[in-house]
């Protein structure tokens, strides 16, 4: 399991610009009540919402149910007194289906190509591996989301599907990718 605050210096190469370095210490832990109004908040961004199936002016009430399932693992990560992450593993109930679960993060606007989309889905994918038994881990990810297709393809992630018109979004229907990783255990697939 992870600690309660896991405190980590990051020093990433970005790789689109190769040059760019970034140095932050984060304190990544658990999802605490107290973190819905930031969550809210960055969720309402309009730069965070067109990428996730959310409606724009997001409450704390609206966000409050994502987040209330205690069998979902849920981090958050902060810099300083800022948000700049949140990732979720939402495990699957289906008792056929408990090996899977199903993967969404979250990186705020001002935070966005700095690494810190690859430090979250890479303690996540840990977690899924060592300690919560998950053989499979899927997502849907919007086809025009570049980075996130990117990031996800960077840790074993691949395309499974499209989904036509799978969403509405800016004034139009737009098609979405459904992604998936098997764990490293079962090896090649």
């Amino acid at each position: 399991m992870i600690s309660p605050v896991h405190r980590r210096t990051m020093v990433c190469n970005d790789d689109i610009e190769q040059n760019r370095r970034y140095q932050m210490d984060l304190d990544i832990r658990a999802y605490a009540p107290t973190d819905l109004p930031a969550l809210a908040k960055m969720l309402s961004s309009p730069a965070v919402f067109p990428n996730t199936t959310r409606q724009p002016y997001n409450s704390v009430e609206m966000i409050a149910p994502l987040f209330a399932d205690l069998s979902h693992t849920h981090l958050v990560a902060y810099s300083g007194e800022d948000l700049v992450s949140t990732g979720s593993l939402l495990t699957n109930q289906n008792p056929r289906r408990k090996h899977s679960a199903e993967l969404a993060i979250t990186v705020a606007p001002e935070w966005q190509g700095k690494g810190i989309g690859s430090q979250m889905l890479a303690l996540l994918l840990a977690q899924a591996d060592n300690w919560l038994n998950l053989l499979r881990i899927e997502l849907v990810v919007f086809a025009d989301n570049q980075a996130g297709i990117a990031l996800y393809k960077k840790y074993g992630f691949e395309v499974e599907g499209l989904r036509k018109a799978d969403a509405f979004k800016n004034g139009e229907y737009c098609d979405s990718y459904m992604m998936a990783r098997l764990s490293p255990s079962l090896g090649s697939s």
